[in-house]
């Protein structure tokens, strides 16, 4: 039935013609509900019952399926490759298609690589201050990152966080985790993610983040606009991704892959691009950077103690923010080796890095919300003292604490959660705020075997941003358990930080008719029953005897 169909509506489309050998074809976004048309069409009523059982989706495989000018890119979303000229008018003239684009490529935003190993020479991590992030216990877990580039290599110091991605490349013998084209471009990006934190090579800004790598560069070190398309996709309705690396681009608008940028970031997800480097087309916008929605990073290098915007880093007013992005030390495409890497290009994955970190606090943030956090709290300093213009560095230099900082600013203290390494838990707890706390409280809890729950509170004073690591072993639990700050000790009426015959002395006082000054009202009632009267001040006794007491 299907190939009878196929000869009576598409004959014309089956016989194809030969193209130039280093010419690409097409992409195509058929227009919706376009099996619904050909059900309906008085020219092909005998057939119409196949079209009416099918959707899109269904209409765009049987195209790929029976067409051989017609390779799928993305069909569930009706975006398809054409590879020649004759297939692509039969289509326009079956009024399938709503609109079309030449194959175009993108280029990796070029770099230098100098093979110098040196991990104190890490120079971007405290100039963001992304150290700041890692004491307070926020390290990106498990938020993946999709990292569009030439895939990424199993090193050492990678391969506990990858998650097996996809080669779009199409050529025999390479997969996702074979980055030998550009030397080893995809590698290094991911590096700065989420390389592990130990004691030898680089440490990625978001080093407990997972990178799911999609390979989109061929053999030539070039990415193609279906690939690309494809690609994003695929990060956010197959693997999930959260955060997706775009280090690569274009003078050429590509209306189908803005398409499928907004589609990521209108399901929550936060894409960052390298804003591009200038070569022979000069200081000409790249896309997808220059789209107004994406968050485009420039390169900022070192001088001295001082920072600028790298010459070579593209201009204009879509640069949002600057990043480290020359000398970059990261992770090479082999088991021990690192580089020192420049260009856009590794500027771009530190802003997708503390996307993750924010994505890991708050899963929920858009890119609308963090393109504008980033942005309020990005040190624009350096783009005085150089002298340079807001269109080389955007917003100005990133700064992760001041970002967490902004996002946490509900809270004077943050808890993290419970992290484990060799077998040994803990948590940590930082002041948020410019100002010494003198004290703080935090409440370990646990249910044992038998239902009970074990609870222990904790008085800390913490400096101002200072943070404190505290081991569950230590206190008495296992990473079971459950970690929460509270501004005030429940019990606590005078407010001096501990529960002691002084706080039931106050109530007794304040019942028998004295006037007591200093006193938080919403403390006194300690059992919560909506009056102060001896039974506040009893049970605070009772706990102070050692009773099992709850207070309010």
């Amino acid at each position: 039935m299907k190939r009878i169909l196929v000869l009576i509506c598409l004959c014309m489309i089956l016989s194809l013609c030969c193209f130039a050998a280093d010419f690409d074809g097409y992409v195509v976004k058929l227009k919706e509900n376009t099996a619904s048309f050909f059900a309906d069409s008085s020219s092909f009523s005998d057939e119409a019952s196949l079209f009416s059982e099918m959707d899109d989706e269904q209409f765009a495989e049987f195209l790929v399926d029976e067409i051989s000018g017609v390779d799928g890119v993305s069909e569930s979303r009706g975006v398809l490759k054409v590879t020649d000229e004759e297939t692509l008018d039969e289509l326009i003239s079956l009024g399938v298609i709503e609109y079309f684009e030449e194959n175009i490529y993108y280029d990796l935003f070029g770099y230098d690589v100098e093979a110098n190993a040196g991990y104190a020479n890490m120079w971007h991590i405290p100039a963001i201050n992304a150290d700041f992030a890692w004491d307070a216990g926020i390290y990106g877990n498990g938020v993946y990152v999709g990292v569009i580039d030439s895939g990424v290599y199993k090193h050492a110091d990678l391969s506990s966080n990858l998650i097996d991605g996809r080669d779009y490349s199409g050529e025999s013998g390479v997969s996702c985790n074979d980055d030998t084209v550009e030397n080893g471009h995809g590698s290094a990006v991911a590096g700065v993610i989420a390389s592990v934190c130990n004691t030898t090579g680089s440490v990625g800004v978001a080093f407990k983040s997972k990178v799911v790598p999609l390979r989109v560069i061929n053999s030539s070190g070039r990415v193609s606009l279906s690939d690309a398309t494809d690609a994003i996709y695929d990060a956010v309705d197959y693997y999930g991704c959260k955060v997706i690396n775009l280090s690569f681009g274009s003078t050429s608008e590509s209306k189908i892959l803005y398409s499928a940028i907004k589609d990521a970031i209108g399901k929550g997800v936060i894409v960052v691009a390298a804003s591009g480097n200038i070569d022979t087309s000069g200081n000409v916008p790249r896309y997808p950077a220059y789209h107004p929605e994406v968050i485009s990073v420039a390169n900022a290098e070192r001088n001295g103690s001082s920072y600028s915007i790298k010459a070579s880093s593209i201009s204009n007013e879509m640069v949002d923010i600057a990043a480290p992005g020359t000398r970059i030390y990261t992770t090479m495409n082999n088991d021990s080796s690192y580089a020192y890497y420049s260009g856009t290009s590794f500027a771009a994955p530190v802003v997708s890095a503390a996307a993750a970190l924010a994505k890991s606090v708050n899963p929920d943030i858009t890119q609308s919300e963090f393109e504008s956090l980033i942005k309020a709290t990005a040190n624009s300093t350096y783009r005085t003292t150089s002298g340079q213009t807001i269109e080389q560095w955007g917003a100005g230099l990133l700064d992760i604490e001041m970002m967490l900082k902004a996002m946490l600013n509900d809270e004077d203290v943050f808890v993290s959660d419970i992290h484990t390494v060799k077998d040994e838990s803990y948590f940590c707890v930082t002041n948020m705020t410019s100002a010494p706390i003198s004290k703080c409280f935090v409440r370990i809890s646990e249910e044992d075997a038998e239902g009970k729950v074990n609870s222990k509170l904790i008085k800390l004073s913490l400096a101002s941003s200072e943070s404190r690591e505290i081991s569950l072993a230590q206190e008495g639990f296992t990473k079971n358990a459950k970690v929460e700050s509270i501004s005030h000790l429940p019990g606590d009426v005078n407010d001096d930080g501990f529960i002691d015959i002084l706080d039931a002395s106050v109530i007794l006082r304040l019942t028998a008719g004295y006037e007591i000054a200093g006193i938080v009202k919403e403390y006194l009632d300690v059992n919560g029953d909506g009056y102060v009267d001896i039974l506040d001040a009893s049970h605070i006794l009772r706990y102070c005897a050692g009773y099992d007491v709850e207070f309010h």
